[in-house]
Parts: structure tokens; C-alpha cells; sequence
């Protein structure tokens, strides 16, 4: 399950990582005033391995167009 917060809302960040989100990738200039976006992913039960997540995901950068 995956959710997008801008880079600078640290409150929201925390509060997601509370509920289990880790931060998936960093998305370049994803709103219209150039902040970066965290795609931020939890995962779901059938997901055992967790193989739907990656560390570190705030260094993987991405451009918006390869989001879909």
C-alpha cells in the first residue's frame, strides 16, 4: 500500500513511519512549487519476505513520469 507526503511535512513522515510506512523512493519536483514527494509503502500481509520494500528509499530518486 503506498501513500505520496511531501519531503518537508516531517510530522506526517513520523506519524506514517508509526503506522508501519517506510519510505519507498524519493520523487523529484513532484508538486508544482519543486518539493520532492516520499512515496512512502507499507506492506501488506501476503507480503511475508517483504520484498515490496527497500532501504534506504529516500537515496532511490525517481522523476514524476516513471511513477504510475
Amino acid at each position: 500500500m503506498d501513500l505520496f507526503v511531501r519531503e518537508g511535512n516531517k510530522a506526517a513522515i513520523k506519524l506514517y513511519q508509526g503506522m508501519g510506512y517506510s519510505v519507498y523512493r524519493r520523487i523529484m519536483s513532484y508538486y508544482g512549487d519543486g518539493e520532492d514527494a516520499f512515496d512512502m509503502r507499507k506492506t501488506l500481509k501476503r507480503d511475508v519476505k517483504k520484498e515490496t520494500l527497500r532501504e534506504n528509499g529516500e537515496d532511490y530518486k525517481v522523476e514524476p513520469e516513471e511513477v504510475w
